[in-house]
């Protein structure tokens, strides 16, 4: 890394940031038509 230390809160903000975005993409889609669906979307998201 050339002496550049990491900068882990940013990295960890990052991954946050997008779980948030990540997290409501098939209900957006479905709706709520079908939770177990989404329920495993979240489960390979996290």
């Amino acid at each position: 890394m050339d002496g550049m230390k990491p900068n882990m809160d940013e990295f960890y903000e990052s991954i946050g940031k997008e779980m948030l975005a990540k997290k409501n993409r098939v209900r957006n889609i479905i709706g709520d038509k079908n939770w177990g669906e989404e329920g495993k979307y979240k489960e390979i998201i996290f």
